[in-house]
């Protein structure tokens, strides 16, 4: 049976029907009845469970519509009036960007260079939302907030007055006190749009100077740097980061080894992106082995994220294997097309693994190949999407591999929109001792180390 269950909202005019019943007018319905099946214990419990009205709809009858509630529009016509703290502010320019980034390209992603400045909407968004605050009001909680939110007006001096209100304020507290506040400025002006590290720098500095009592927030501070220096494609500034990260972990002592182990392990990915930048692969899984080594015991959550960093780069230096493929196909034809070899040698390819169960982040990752595909597509660019068939699609069993690599193939080049050449292969498929399914044959992934999904590789074949 269905036993109907009324909630009373808080935030919504409460009005009382013709029948007697309290509850939120929609018209002829009351919203917030929620239906929960129960079994035969609940019948002998409740009985007919029937609410007044209940028995009216059943003989087809219509409750009386209740006049709609008139809300007065609002007094001000400032779209930031509500906004209370100068960080909102921020998420101003941020919702702008998005929305003219959203209005502006066919696939709705987006993702920007870094240092990139804002559009002039978001940075006039910002700057119309700070109006309302003067900084002598602003409490202290909120002098971060501010200063990136300047930052993000593109007003750093008024940014730096800011940050320097908010330091000077803690300079007289612990140690661990001042390196946080420092720590945020730092993070602050790394994540300015336009760039703004020179002035990280400044503060990095001041933070250094505090010694290994506040080894914590040094060290997340350098992995904050490093991550800007890969951004900027700067191998001199990465490893200029990564050497004082890791002086600051060996500083670290008593629990804050342990509370800060992801932080440490942040420090190894990027020593190893430095060691396979420079050429050196196996140096790279090396150090990423190393870390996992002297983390794990700490935290044990570093081990699974340092060692599948470590199949980044277990390709690196190596020849690449054949793609395999039991059907390829092309944009431009419907039919599976004659066998094809890749990479072809002397010629860069793009090999993206690709799921077509794959929703929600992937399809940025899609956006993404579509560019590249109309960008270089012309030119000497090699793209071949690697997938296999998976014995469904969608919500239906399918039985023959041809026919499901087929309905792969429309998915890719009809529906999602890309281009390239794409390699199927058929799944074998067997049973574990308890009678689970498990794949016996995927052979790209085995080959190039990769998980299906959205897994990119470019090759250059000599």
């Amino acid at each position: 049976m269905w036993v109907s269950m009324r909630l009373n909202s808080l935030s919504f005019p409460q009005r009382k029907l013709p029948d007697g019943m309290p509850g939120v007018d929609v018209g002829d319905r009351v919203c917030f009845r929620v239906g929960l099946k129960v079994g035969m214990i609940a019948s002998a419990i409740f009985g007919s469970a029937m609410l007044p009205g209940d028995t009216l709809r059943a003989q087809g009858s219509r409750l009386p519509a209740v006049q709609p509630v008139v809300i007065d529009p609002p007094a001000s016509t400032d779209p930031y009036a509500r906004y209370s703290t100068p960080d909102q502010c921020l998420s101003a320019g941020t919702r702008t960007e998005l929305m003219f980034w959203r209005d502006q390209r066919p696939d709705t992603a987006y993702m920007s260079p870094f240092g990139n400045p804002r559009q002039r909407t978001a940075v006039a968004a910002v700057r119309r939302c700070l109006e309302r605050f003067d900084l002598a009001q602003v409490p202290e909680r909120e002098l971060v907030g501010l200063g990136n939110a300047y930052l993000a007006a593109e007003h750093p001096d008024k940014a730096d007055t800011v940050f320097r209100r908010y330091l000077s304020l803690v300079s007289g507290r612990p140690v661990r006190e001042r390196a946080w506040a420092l720590y945020q400025v730092i993070a602050g002006y790394s994540a300015a749009r336009p760039q703004a590290v020179s002035r990280a720098d400044h503060y990095i500095v001041q933070l250094e100077a505090l010694g290994p009592a506040a080894a914590a927030e040094r060290l997340i501070a350098r992995n904050v740097l490093a991550t800007n220096a890969i951004t900027m494609d700067s191998l001199p500034r990465l490893e200029a980061q990564v050497t004082a990260a890791f002086a600051a972990r060996d500083q670290l002592t008593g629990d804050d080894r342990k509370e800060w182990a992801v932080s440490s392990a942040d420090a190894y990915t990027s020593k190893a992106y430095l060691s396979a930048h420079r050429g050196n692969g196996p140096g790279a899984i090396a150090t990423l082995r190393e870390g996992a080594d002297q983390l794990g015991p700490l935290r044990s959550i570093t081990v699974p994220m340092l060692s599948l960093e470590a199949r980044r780069y277990l390709m690196y230096g190596k020849p690449s294997t054949a793609i395999q493929a039991t059907y390829w196909f092309a944009p431009d034809t419907t039919g599976v097309r004659p066998a094809i070899r890749r990479p072809v040698a002397g010629k860069p390819m793009l090999l993206a693994f690709v799921d077509n169960h794959c929703s929600g982040f992937c399809y940025a990752m899609y956006a993404g190949l579509r560019r590249l595909s109309a960008k270089y597509g012309h030119q000497e660019l090699d793209i071949v999407l690697a997938g296999r068939t998976s014995g469904f699609y969608q919500n239906f069993l399918v039985a023959q591999p041809a026919s499901e690599a087929v309905m792969i193939r429309g998915y890719w080049f009809d529906d999602i929109k890309l281009r390239g050449q794409l390699a199927v292969w058929a799944t074998e498929f067997g049973r574990k001792t308890d009678g689970r399914l498990e794949v016996r044959s995927a052979p790209n992934e085995s080959g190039f180390k990769a998980r299906t999904g959205m897994v990119c590789w470019s090759m250059h074949t000599g």
